[in-house]
């Protein structure tokens, strides 16, 4: 095949080489900055040579290749069977359900550390609360360290510091110690930013799976916070205060050995450099140190994925702030998951206050009673994410039918919520009547305060999933930040709150408070509403959310004319291909005005767009086809097993990465010879394409 080949549907798999030594003829060289590196794509995916310097030291590094995706497909948490994925997320939620033990099982220790160490309760109370507010920040400062170095490392190590603390918590010799021990603690807790990124390694973000995932991971991260409470009770009235720091350790050390033990990595770059580590022992192990494979790299060794850097790092500590402060959407979202979850640990402080003191007439529950009481709030929770697998299930297929809608595709994921963000509302004003209205309480069952506990839990839970499901989709590369922004105001207003919700109650009154707390309630909620109904037009007039979209529509050019595979990650560190900052060590796009081959992604087996009759081999400025390309497939189309079957049949299939390497090495080769050639005869040699 010669050419362009603008007259083949199918093309066969090709080679296609550029040299980018001219720049001013050559659009793949324009689509370069500031590098000297050769390209080579091989069926659909990019093989670029690391040419290092110009310096004639650096030959050992000349022939540095890059991996591409088709050539360990198998390696990536994508690949995995569904049964392996959820194992995942099982012991991903037992290490949230973990991590959030530590925030209300040290609240039945509150009563123990006061006598131990000779403080009041109040003074106490900042243990938790030094927990909570270092906790809020400590999943900001873990995020970028698992996007660079993977997610099992940075879990294993935040769950090691975490352990580590919650000990020296219960050895510490004073108070100061106790409460630095927790505020280190709550620090070293990874948290949700580590455990739903782990959801985007393995599900990409239109697979309803992601959906299913993440609705899992919410409820295993809120249960975690009532599980304290409820054993907390037992713990308070038969063991010594310490028990609650023991307790806590034996549960995370356990939880900590099973996912070193059983979970694999799920970044998919730490997984590529891995897989190219093992490649390249394997070659020098077996003597052959002309195999190809002593050639293959991963992205982050060869710095494509844009590297460490701290001002990178700086850059993405400040955005889930830089996002709070500026953008309404996240604001109001954040601020009514914050208020929602901070009631939670409210209660945490404030149930004995309500029904363990009879003198103004509460029902007399003993400890374990007013820990049992937490019970209704963990139903609650249950219930609500029972009732969305209905509501994703039907999500999805609005969103298959309308591919076009923004509405259907972001704001329908907010569909639910209209229905259960009232009960926050509800669930307070039934409390307020039931339990702390003078004269009514004590002459009212408790069964009615029960019931508005798990209205709350039904809100509560609703906020988190329906807030943390829409930013991740809304918000596209940002999604990371968005979310951080939730997760950040939920955790720093709780630990605020937390030392104060006692004295609230006592000073001000229980019935006026919780009156207070209901008319919050009912403000915060109306922003579900409103971004539900006004969402896009949010959106089209914030200046972040148009650089977004612009930089979207940018991504579905590069896509459409796209030489490399591309990455499928949908994190918002590393996986831009170094284009945040840094250097970009290899080109991934070309000009739409490139006249190029395009086979992208879409091409390979079993590809959803692979199908598509209309999908052009050439480029040309302004064409329909183009554009027709760049558009996505019905659900019928891309999921019709003849149309699936023509694909497999049709589309080009990947060289091994043996036979890749290779090409690249000896055309490597050759084209230095031919370098030599043109400058002793005078001869400029036209780019090379050699047919497979």
């Amino acid at each position: 095949m010669v050419g362009n080949g603008a007259n083949e549907d199918y093309p066969r798999p090709t080679l296609m080489v550029r040299n980018p030594s001219s720049s001013e003829s050559n659009p793949l060289a324009q689509a370069q900055v500031n590098t000297s590196r050769p390209v080579v794509r091989i069926n659909s995916h990019v093989l670029s040579i690391d040419n290092g310097n110009d310096d004639d030291n650096n030959d050992d590094d000349d022939d540095r290749v890059l991996i591409q995706r088709v050539h360990y497909a198998s390696d990536l948490a994508t690949s995995w069977t569904p049964r392996k994925k959820w194992y995942v997320l099982v012991v991903g939620g037992l290490c949230q359900l973990a991590m959030n033990l530590n925030t209300t099982l040290y609240s039945n220790a509150q009563n123990g550390v006061a006598a131990h160490y000779g403080v009041s309760v109040s003074q106490a109370v900042w243990g938790a609360a030094a927990f909570l507010i270092t906790y809020a920040f400590g999943c900001e400062l873990w995020a970028p360290w698992s996007e660079e170095f993977g997610r099992r490392h940075v879990l294993q190590l935040s769950m090691f510091l975490v352990n580590c603390f919650c000990l020296l918590a219960a050895l510490a010799p004073n108070f100061p110690t106790l409460i630095a021990a927790r505020a280190l603690g709550g620090l070293s807790t990874a948290g949700g930013s580590v455990t739903l990124a782990m959801i985007t390694d393995m599900y990409g973000p239109d697979d309803p799976w992601f959906q299913y995932a993440t609705n899992f991971m919410s409820l295993a991260s809120l249960l975690g916070s009532v599980v304290g409470a409820v054993v907390g009770g037992f713990v308070e009235t038969y063991l010594p205060w310490q028990w609650c720091m023991w307790i806590q350790l034996i549960f995370g050390a356990a939880v900590q050995l099973i996912h070193l033990a059983s979970v694999p990595e799920t970044r998919s770059i730490v997984v590529m450099d891995n897989v190219a580590k093992k490649l390249r022992k394997a070659a020098l192990a077996s003597g052959d140190e002309d195999s190809p494979m002593v050639h293959v790299y991963g992205p982050g060794e060869l710095g494509d994925e844009g590297g460490f850097s701290w001002s990178e790092y700086a850059e993405a500590q400040w955005r889930p702030f830089g996002m709070l402060l500026r953008e309404p959407i996240v604001t109001a979202l954040a601020l009514l998951s914050g208020f929602s979850d901070a009631l939670i640990f409210m209660f945490v402080q404030s149930f004995a206050l309500i029904y363990g003191r009879d003198e103004s007439g509460g029902w007399g529950f003993s400890t374990v009673g007013v820990s049992l009481a937490f019970i209704p709030i963990g139903l609650g929770y249950v219930l609500c994410y029972l009732s969305f697998i209905p509501a994703i299930r039907r999500n999805a297929a609005l969103r298959a039918a309308n591919p076009a809608s923004e509405h259907a595709q972001y704001e329908a994921r907010l569909w639910w919520l209209n229905f259960t963000a009232p009960c926050l509302s509800l669930g307070l004003l039934i409390f307020a009547l039931v339990a702390c209205l003078p004269g009514v309480t004590g002459h009212v069952h408790w069964f009615p305060s029960m019931i508005a506990s798990c209205l709350i839990g039904i809100a509560n839970y609703a906020i988190y999933m329906a807030t943390i499901d829409y930013t991740l989709r809304a918000y596209g590369v940002y999604a990371a930040s968005a979310t951080g922004g939730n997760g950040w105001a939920r955790d720093f207003l709780a630990g605020i709150l937390t030392p104060f919700a006692v004295p609230l109650f006592e000073r001000v009154g229980k019935f006026p408070m919780m009156m207070i707390l209901f008319g919050l309630a009912l403000l915060l909620t109306g922003s579900v509403y409103v971004v539900y109904f006004k969402g896009p037009w949010l959106r089209h007039r914030s200046r972040f959310a148009q650089t977004l979209a612009s930089k979207g529509e940018e991504e579905m050019a590069t896509q459409a004319g796209s030489v490399a595979g591309g990455t499928e990650d949908n994190n918002e560190n590393g996986d831009d291909g170094g284009q945040n900052g840094g250097t970009s060590t290899a080109p991934t796009v070309v000009s739409r005005r490139a006249n190029v081959e395009y086979l992208g992604k879409e091409d390979l087996p079993g590809s959803r767009v692979a199908s598509r009759s209309n999908t052009p081999t050439t480029s040309r400025r302004g064409s329909t086809e183009l554009r027709n390309w760049s558009r996505r497939p019905s659900y019928h189309q891309s999921h019709h097993p003849h149309q699936q079957q023509h694909a497999r049949q049709l589309a080009p299939q990947p060289v091994s990465l043996a036979e890749a390497v290779e090409r690249v090495v000896s055309h490597r080769a050759s084209e230095a010879a031919g370098e030599t050639r043109r400058e002793t005869g005078g001869h400029e040699e036209s780019p090379t394409r050699v047919s497979n």
